[in-house]
């Protein structure tokens, strides 16, 4: 990963998608930190390029009423000056004729700021568009690398929608891109708990001899949201948490928590261990997916497609937040919200006898008053202008967690009778999941209240 001392290279970044929500709330935004944090090169540029039509100024006021509102006292001056890095070219991505006029105007917008032919591609864009964005930017002659400089093109899920559609993704932009030049961004390795998995496992030498199935039961994975799926009732419908959020987002973090010590922390490295823990996944055949996983869906909404639910080692749902108590020795990594890191661990009371009470030790990223947490965006917008893949998944990755999701998916389609659990708004998800240890007196421990307030909650 990054180290944040290096030096980045000039570059100019496209920005595919620069009309839309993601760009005004998390890239532009995310770059404008770097770049008040003196992490962006000296020489960069940004290249926005949408259908809607748009002037560099118009652009430039919209990303600035955007950073406004999050200002916190920062000098106005400061966003001026990086709002004048900022142009726009409108595009229709289906037309292959475009891409020669965007070719133009992107060597001179990087002859304008100096970045040479370094170039940054992002594709903040329905899946739909990326093959012929990729395909347009390669007929233009912006794919290839010469000359020394770089080319690399950023990806955003969902990157498929099964196995087969993965793997005809992989196929077709490596038809235009190689391997090392694609980026495929889940934002969750961007947020810091995560990466610090990799810190405390592999940093501490406490916790790496006891990394192993002798001395740990199990692992839990919870993600559980307050908000419901609001207007996002029709996305879920066809998409379903288990693609949206499982197959990429939690699965990640199992490869993190699993994988076995890489033997350098290069990205090649990482990325062959977390690989080799998505292909030992164990496939869930199709007549044990209604004993291995747990469908559900909100009380209080219409029932979604059989798409949407929870599989095992991990737990996905909408509205599932409430209390519980703490009751057992464990080491906690909450990631969202107020990151913090606590062990869980047990003490005898004072006075005569020996009663024992549950104690925690804890670290919260909160603490740490004079350190700046960096959005899960703005750190891998960094490594991706670095060329540091880390924190990106790899085509094999991608197609090995579909690999693993996709029996699922089939199982649910061809077999509408499988139960669908529901679950009340404010609960932990459905009693069923539960029944998927099959170990007397074992069920789904769900997160303890907080690390140390009995009325709030942990997101794991």
């Amino acid at each position: 990963m990054t180290a944040v001392t290096e030096q980045a290279s000039p570059c100019t970044m496209v920005i595919f998608g620069a009309s839309g929500d993601l760009t005004a709330r998390k890239l532009i935004p995310g770059l404008y930190e770097l770049y008040r944090r003196g992490l962006l090169p000296e020489r960069f540029a940004v290249l926005g390029a949408g259908r809607t039509g748009m002037s560099d100024d118009r652009f430039r006021r919209r990303m600035g009423e955007e950073l406004a509102n999050g200002a916190g006292g920062q000098p106005a001056a400061d966003r001026e000056r990086f709002l004048g890095a900022l142009h726009y070219q409108q595009l229709d991505t289906g037309s292959a004729g475009e891409y020669g006029k965007l070719a133009e105007r992107l060597r001179a917008v990087a002859a304008e700021a100096g970045t040479g032919g370094n170039f940054l591609y992002y594709l903040a864009t329905p899946p739909s568009l990326f093959e012929p964005i990729a395909g347009g930017l390669a007929g233009a002659g912006l794919a290839e690398q010469q000359d020394g400089a770089w080319r690399r093109l950023i990806v955003e899920k969902p990157f498929g929608y099964d196995l087969e559609s993965a793997r005809t993704l992989n196929e077709r932009l490596h038809t235009w891109f190689t391997e090392r030049q694609i980026y495929r961004i889940d934002h969750y390795l961007g947020k810091e708990t995560v990466q610090n998995v990799l810190v405390l496992r592999f940093a501490n030498e406490v916790w790496e001899p006891l990394w192993n199935r002798a001395t740990i039961d199990r692992v839990e994975i919870t993600a559980a949201e307050q908000v419901g799926v609001e207007g996002r009732g029709g996305y879920y419908d066809g998409s379903g948490a288990l693609r949206d959020m499982f197959q990429n987002h939690l699965l990640q973090v199992v490869g993190m928590i699993a994988m076995e010590p890489p033997a350098h922390f290069r990205p090649s490295a990482v990325r062959n261990e977390t690989v080799k823990v998505f292909d030992s996944l164990r496939p869930i055949a199709p007549s044990q997916v209604s004993e291995d996983v747990v469908p559900h869906h909100l009380f209080g909404t219409p029932p979604p497609s059989v798409t949407d639910g929870v599989p095992d080692p991990a737990g996905y749902g909408q509205r599932a937040v409430s209390a519980a108590a703490a009751d057992a020795s464990k080491l906690i990594i909450r990631i969202q919200p107020d990151e913090a890191i606590q062990l869980c661990c047990n003490v005898k009371l004072p006075g005569a006898g020996f009663d024992v009470r549950q104690v925690g030790l804890d670290f919260r990223y909160a603490d740490l008053a004079d350190t700046y947490l960096p959005d899960a965006y703005e750190r891998l917008l960094l490594d991706g202008i670095m060329g540091d893949a880390t924190l990106y998944a790899r085509a094999d990755a991608i197609e090995s967690c579909w690999e693993f999701v996709t029996p699922i998916l089939k199982a649910w389609r061809d077999h509408p009778g499988i139960p669908l659990h529901g679950y009340p708004a404010g609960s932990w998800g459905p009693a069923a999941a539960s029944s998927l240890f099959r170990r007397p007196g074992y069920g789904w421990r769900t997160p303890m209240p907080s690390l140390s307030d009995p009325g709030g909650t942990v997101a794991l």
